[in-house]
């Protein structure tokens, strides 16, 4: 690499889910532990590193188109370096190398060590430094990757390899990082969340792992996100009903509920199974709220098994969902059953399950009008201001307005509460605020 030792500053480009999102903070901490400098715009950057995804088609031509936006950063800023990491970097390497010119160099998902390595031009110790790209009272936490799982349409084995956990110690020690850096909410995360441990200590153990984090008397709220149905631990329902500060809100992606697509998916569970397990879940959690996510249009998906999903997500009132068409990825198990569905068919019943979920969302948003929540302060604005662009609000007062979230809403993804109040409060604090009115996705209240 050219100009090695002029390297200074990083402008990192983030893209793809929260696990990304982690590892690039890890990578950011440790370069500024290594003494280079984080900045914003390509203007003054030395180089650009660009974590990648490569999960389905959108996320690879998103990454893509990013990779050459960044090569012409390059030529009109003075760049120095391009480096290219992250999972599409993984698994097209060789593609990526002969195609894309002006990219300095291409790295996998484990490789951190070696990009520093390669920036540092000498072998570097790596600690458990963070850098903090998301608002600093909440963070993620990943404890695991990889995945054991053969879901038929998914390439993240392909990816990332076999689920692989980081110790209990480890993890405890990261979290010590996160809580220095006033984190309020820290989000555990993972490939697998409830498959955690099965690796190392030859059984799951993400209950017990939730039980120490929570035993450091660190965060406010401690959340699990990306829990597998099949095989879901007994003793984690326990945990999460009996432990106040861990959230009552469970992430737990089905994809279908059709007997038949499961079967094809390799998913390992029966459409009655999920049902038991989420009877139970909202038996023994009071109040939980359940997010999941549906994939429409899979190659063996009929007319009929799709009329039985929506069925389906009707009579168990899901509090969110997320929903995506079937993308088809070459390599993994559903390849040989080809990309049977018209993409104008997917979108058409994507388009009807959301729907249906939107309906969902606004009656059980319309359950919460009345009711006092504690609040998470996500972001501040002067209330004029806010009205200025958003007449709907008008007849709310109080001289600002707070964007929250609940224990039920995951950052990012789940409701918004609009909060409006004369009380001035900072991002990452805690309020308790009286809900007024509801929409499908927002929720308006006062202080």
């Amino acid at each position: 690499m050219k100009n090695i030792k002029q390297i200074k500053n990083i402008l990192p480009i983030i893209l793809g889910c929260s696990k990304n999102i982690a590892d690039s903070e890890y990578l950011l901490g440790n370069l500024t532990e290594q003494g280079f400098s984080i900045v914003k715009s390509s203007k003054g950057a030395d180089c650009i590193i660009i974590n990648t995804c490569g999960f389905i088609n959108s996320s690879k031509e998103e990454s893509i188109k990013m990779i050459f936006e960044a090569v012409n950063m390059k030529r009109i800023d003075n760049v120095k370096s391009v480096i290219v990491f992250g999972c599409l970097s993984q698994r097209y390497k060789n593609e990526l190398m002969s195609q894309i010119k002006g990219v300095d160099a291409f790295f996998g998902v484990d490789e951190i060590q070696e990009i520093i390595n390669y920036l540092k031009n000498q072998d570097v110790q790596l600690n458990y430094s963070r850098y903090s790209v998301t608002p600093s009272h909440y963070s993620y936490l990943k404890i695991s990757d990889g995945c054991d799982h053969k879901c038929s349409y998914c390439a993240i084995p392909l990816i990332k390899g076999k689920h692989k956990s980081k110790t209990i110690d480890e993890i405890l020690k990261e979290a010590e990082v996160h809580s220095l850096q006033n984190v309020k909410e820290l989000n555990i995360i993972g490939q697998d969340t409830t498959y955690y441990g099965v690796d190392i200590y030859k059984h799951r153990k993400i209950a017990e792992l939730l039980q120490n984090i929570q035993k450091l008397n660190k965060f406010e709220w401690i959340r699990l996100l990306y829990t597998y149905p099949s095989g879901f631990p007994d003793e984690l329902v326990k945990t999460i009903a009996e432990s106040p500060n861990i959230c009552k809100y469970i992430d737990i992606p089905l994809q279908h509920i059709s007997d038949e697509v499961l079967k094809s998916m390799k998913r390992n569970i029966k459409k009655q199974q999920i049902m038991d397990l989420l009877d139970k879940l909202k038996k023994e959690i009071p109040n939980i709220a359940l997010r999941t996510t549906f994939i429409v249009g899979y190659p063996t998906e009929t007319k009929k098994q799709f009329s039985e999903l929506l069925k389906f997500i009707k009579e168990y009132k899901f509090d969110r969902v997320g929903a995506f068409t079937y993308s088809f990825e070459e390599g993994t198990p559903a390849e040989k059953l080809g990309d049977k569905i018209s993409s104008e068919e997917k979108q058409e019943r994507l388009e009807e399950l959301m729907i249906t979920q939107s309906d969902i969302s606004k009656e059980l948003n319309q359950k919460r009008v009345g009711n006092e929540y504690k609040l998470l302060v996500d972001y501040v604005d002067e209330s004029k201001n806010f009205k200025k662009n958003n007449s709907r609000y008008s007849a709310y007062t109080g001289k600002y307005v707070y964007v929250c979230r609940s224990e039920f809403d995951a950052p990012e993804i789940d409701n918004i509460n609009f909060i409006f109040s004369d009380e001035k409060f900072e991002p990452g604090d805690f309020i308790k605020a009286t809900i007024k009115e509801a929409s499908m996705y927002d929720l308006i209240g006062v202080v």
